[in-house]
Parts: structure tokens; sequence; C-alpha cells
């Protein structure tokens, strides 16, 4: 699937700039208008080591209020995290309405770490997966907007952008990393032991409600711009939607003029048609057939214990 990605890829510094100055604009009033109305968003990022993942954050958070956000960083499971619910760390992590919550890796990097490299279990980290899956369906179920981005490079992208740091003397996080805990090295360091398995994670969690964007990430300029511009349309199409809910339009139906409005009739009642009919013989036959299907529907709650005796 990533091989397949056109990491070709490019644009111009001019237009990158031009681009920029209207985006951020953007991206700072959808923050505004996103706190006003109480909606919490979660991004995450995950990609190669030497990515440009860090670079393109900065970027991305430049034109944010440092109020309305909180960023975290995967950082080394201790002891106690080992013996508590993989998710349970994320979610206190979780934005409070109206705020955001930017993950530099997140819980796709710690599953990966957790149930791939240290246990050697693809069977464990597609469980994993699942219980991810579970994880965002219900925090978009409750009004939450999350938007995944996947920074992609080739594999000799990787090894060039290696050599410019270590040339520089720059110290890889790799390798400090490797010092603090050699079980849990960097596994993007691996790309083609973990290209599969990438690919995997990112087909299995890709849903409806938290889906991926693959950032074609070998120029940096073409990947911040792809990151923004995607932030922006989301978030825009997703104030639409929840600005275009029921109580929503009430309230813009009320703002009307009052010579606008129409004739209210004195009762729903009235509209009523009362002239429906049915006969005997098809109200016994749909009544028998509804019966039995309320019966077995009756023994399938009973039987998977989701009865409540309270009602």
């Amino acid at each position: 699937m990533l091989e397949n990605i056109d990491l070709s890829l490019a644009i111009k510094h001019s237009e990158y700039e031009e681009s920029m100055k209207i985006l951020e604009i953007k991206l700072g009033e959808l923050q505004r208008k996103t706190r006003k109305l109480k909606i919490p968003i979660i991004f995450v990022f995950e990609g190669w080591h030497a990515s440009g993942m860090g670079e393109d954050i900065n970027r991305f958070i430049l034109p944010l209020d440092s109020r309305g956000y909180d960023f975290h960083t995967m950082n080394f499971a201790c002891y106690g995290d080992e013996l508590k619910p993989f998710l349970l760390h994320f979610w206190t992590l979780i934005p409070v309405r109206g705020k955001i919550a930017i993950f530099d890796r997140s819980w796709y990097s710690r599953a990966i770490v957790k149930h791939f490299m240290k246990e050697k279990s693809k069977y464990k980290l597609e469980k994993c997966l699942g219980k991810i899956n579970c994880f965002e369906r219900q925090l978009s179920d409750d009004g939450y907007l999350i938007l995944k981005f996947f920074l992609h490079i080739s594999k000799k992208e990787q090894e060039d952008r290696f050599k410019k740091i270590q040339t520089k003397g720059i110290p890889l996080i790799i390798d400090e990393y490797e010092r603090k805990n050699e079980t849990e090295r960097d596994f993007i360091h691996e790309y083609n032991e973990y290209l599969p398995i990438v690919e995997k994670v990112l087909e299995k969690t890709d849903m409806p409600y938290a889906p991926w964007t693959i950032v074609e990430a070998n120029d940096r300029n073409f990947s911040t711009l792809k990151i923004i511009t995607t932030a922006t349309q989301t978030i825009e199409t997703y104030i639409k939607k929840v600005t275009s809910t029921l109580g929503q339009k009430t309230i813009k139906y009320l703002d009307r003029e009052i010579s606008k409005l129409p004739e209210l009739s004195a009762s729903v009642l009235d509209k009523l048609d009362l002239s429906q009919t049915i006969s005997s013989k098809e109200y016994k036959k749909s009544k028998k057939l509804y019966q039995k299907k309320l019966e077995t529907l009756q023994y399938e709650l009973l039987k998977k214990k989701l009865h409540d005796y309270s009602i």
C-alpha cells in the first residue's frame, strides 16, 4: 500500500509561503470557533523516523493559541503502566470540550512496541488494534473530531536524512532511546522489517470516524501544507455538520424576520390522516408475525444480558 504512494510530490517555496499565509489565519479562526462551539479535537501524528514529523508539528501549532491545546509525546512505559489496561494512560490525556490534544506518536506506536517488538505477537497486536478502534469510536460518538496523519518517506530518503543528521553531529533520538531502554527501540527505525506491520496498522484502523491521511513527506513544504490543508478543511466541514443540527436550525429559524415566518397550525394533530384502515385478515396475520418476532428479540436480549428490570 505505502509503496504505491507518489513521494515525488513537491511544491515551490513561493507557493508554499503564499498558501501558508492564508491557511495560518484560517486555522487560528477555526480554533476559536471550535472553542466557542465546545468541539474537542484530537490530532494524531505517526510516521517513519526522520520523516520530519517534529518540524511539521511545530509548523502546524505555530498559528494556534497555546492556551487552547495540549501537546503529548509517547513516553517510556513504566512498571505501573504494565499492570494497567493499555489505553488507560491515553484516556487521561483526552482533551476537555473546546480544547485540542496533539499527539507526537500515540497509542499506535505504543501498541507496536508492546505487542510486536517486545512480545513478538501479531495476534495480540491485531487484538489491540480492535480495542483502539473501539476507543476512537467511543470518542467520535461523544462528539470528538479525530484527525490522524502518517508521514511517509522512502527508505532511501530516510537513509539520506540520517547521514545529514550525523554529519552535523546531532545525536539521533533513537540512539538515546536505545540507551535508556534497550527493549523499546524506536520501531520506526527498522524500515523493511516494519513496513508490513505499519501497513497493517493503517489498514485495520482506517475508519470513517477516524480516517488516516497519508502525508507524502519527502518534500517538507509539501507535507506541512497537506497537513494544514487537510486539518482546516476537515474542521470546517465538521463545524458545518455540528451547526446544522436541529438545535442550530431552530436558532437560525428564529433569527428570521417575523414577516417571513410561515403560518403555524394550532395543533400537530390536525395534520394526521385519520382515514387509514386495515382489513381484519391482514391485521391478524401481521399481529401473529410481529408477536413472534418480538418474542425472539426478547429472548436475544435476555441471552445477551441486555435486559433492564428498572424500566
